[in-house]
């Protein structure tokens, strides 16, 4: 009974020393930042990011979405002059195979051309009405954290 204890102590001591050191060999190889509002965040609850094919991050939050360029923030939202979205609660994110970024918000969807960074309009898109009341209607993920 003794030699099990003593196994059971020496295989966990082992265990977690090895864990350790693999713990910091992970965080010594690669570089941690936290980016908040003050960096330039809309807001510091978010809600979806993603990385698009061109290499930026998007990140949809509660007060809109943003476009991380690994240095600065390009900022969408309803109050953006030029990179205005339809409502500020952006709830889901994602690419399409035209490079287009499809934005899904309590207000409807938004559709952003990832070559030009600018809002395409749903009636280029030759929208049914199916589309059309998507468009307009709230839209979130089906994800459940």
């Amino acid at each position: 009974m003794r030699l099990l204890l003593l196994t059971l102590c020496i295989i966990l001591f082992w265990g977690n020393t090895l864990r350790l050191e693999a713990k910091k060999h992970f965080f010594s190889n690669y570089n941690f930042c936290h980016i908040t509002e003050e960096a330039g965040l809309p807001n510091n609850s978010v809600t979806a990011v993603m990385k698009d094919s061109f290499g930026y991050i998007w990140v949809a939050t509660q007060d809109g979405l943003a476009r991380y360029d690994g240095y600065r923030f390009l900022s969408y939202g309803v109050k953006e002059p030029l990179y205005r979205l339809k409502g500020n609660y952006a709830y889901t994110l994602c690419e399409d195979r035209q490079k287009r970024l499809w934005v899904g918000s309590d207000a409807g969807l938004d559709l952003i051309d990832l070559q030009t960074g600018l809002s395409v309009p749903a009636a280029d898109l030759g929208a049914t009405s199916e589309l059309s009341t998507l468009f307009n209607s709230f839209v979130r993920s089906g994800h459940r954290w």
